[in-house]
Formats: structure tokens, sequence, C-alpha cells
């Protein structure tokens, strides 16, 4: 599918970019604030979840980069599973996730993503995009963004709503905007 996207963007060869993965080595899980030490280069996780909810970025010390993966980009999708879901992160829970990078702003000088979205391949993540991003989730969480319902591009017959910050789209579930509410316990009636 992103092949067939990007077909004019990217020379994909489906038969050589595209292949079965191997053997899988054993995953260790990354924790928020970990430093991965690579000998002259340390690497900061910063947990960012809200595209998915084990979504994180790395902070490279060195290079003063901002690696957003898929937590932060042009054509962002909040909730990546469904309200209810093990793997669902409400946009008003993800929200502080993404204040947190924007303030860390002094150390990094450029942001890359995990794929290529209204730019040359290789460039970074323009500086507008992680605040327009911000925007369109509080706005979203107030209330007051201006939502727009198109077709999934992911999920054949079904549709999402967007919202548009500058050139940055967030689209969302209408449900999956507010965490779940539980009621106090002293409300609770005990038989």
């Amino acid at each position: 599918m992103i092949a067939e996207r990007e077909k004019d963007d990217y020379p994909y060869n489906l038969d050589v970019d595209v292949t079965e993965w191997g053997p899988q080595p054993p995953l260790t899980p990354l924790e928020d604030g970990q430093i991965i030490d690579l000998g002259n280069r340390r690497v900061t996780v910063i947990a960012c979840p809200g595209h998915t909810a084990g979504s994180v970025t790395f902070l490279d010390e060195a290079t003063r980069t901002l690696f957003l993966g898929d937590a932060c980009n042009c054509n962002l999708e909040l909730g990546g599973s469904a309200p209810g879901t093990p793997g669902f992160t409400s946009v008003e829970k993800a929200l502080p996730y993404f204040k947190r990078p924007q303030s860390m702003g002094n150390q990094y000088d450029r942001t890359y993503n995990g794929h290529s979205d209204f730019r040359p391949l290789g460039e970074p993540l323009g500086k507008d995009v992680l605040p327009d991003a911000i925007t369109a989730g509080e706005q979203i969480v107030a209330g007051t963004a201006v939502a727009v319902v198109v077709p999934s591009p992911f999920r054949p017959g079904a549709v999402q709503h967007v919202v548009t910050v500058g050139r940055t789209n967030v689209s969302f579930v209408p449900e999956g905007i507010h965490e779940p509410q539980v009621p106090p316990i002293d409300n609770l009636h005990i038989s």
C-alpha cells in the first residue's frame, strides 16, 4: 500500500524492498528516560504514545537530532487502535507527551520522522509540524477543532476525522478524544 501511494516519490522495487523477516533477535523493552549508550553517542528514549501506545522518540545528544519516528509527522494518526482496546491512547492522554519533546527544543536543532511527507527525501521535518500537531490536539480536546470527515486511506470502508493546522493533518476517532470517566468511589453503592 505504501509503495503504491509513494510510487511518484520513491523508486520501490517490491521484490527487493519488501521481504519476509527472518529470525528475530530477542527484544528488550525501552523505558522512558532510558539512555542508550552507543560508545561515542548517547541517545535518550522519550515516551510519546498517541499514534500507537508504545510510540517513542529518540534524542541524539551528539548530533542534536530528535527522531520522532511515527510519533509525529505531517499526517499524524492519533489512536492507532480502537477506543477500549489494550493499545489505545486517547488524544487527551497523548497531548502532554507531544508537549514534552517540544519543551526540550533547546536540546535539538532538527527532527526526523519515520517516513517522508511533503518534503524531499532525507530532509528534516519542518519546525512547524510538532507545534501544529500540538495545536490540533489542543483544539480536538477542547472541542474547538474544525474537522473534516474523509475516507480512511488505511481502513477500506472506514472514515477518519481530520483536523489541519498549517500543513499538519491530525486524524482521530471522536470516541477516542477523552479518557473514559470512572465514577468516584463514593458514588458506588455496594450491597
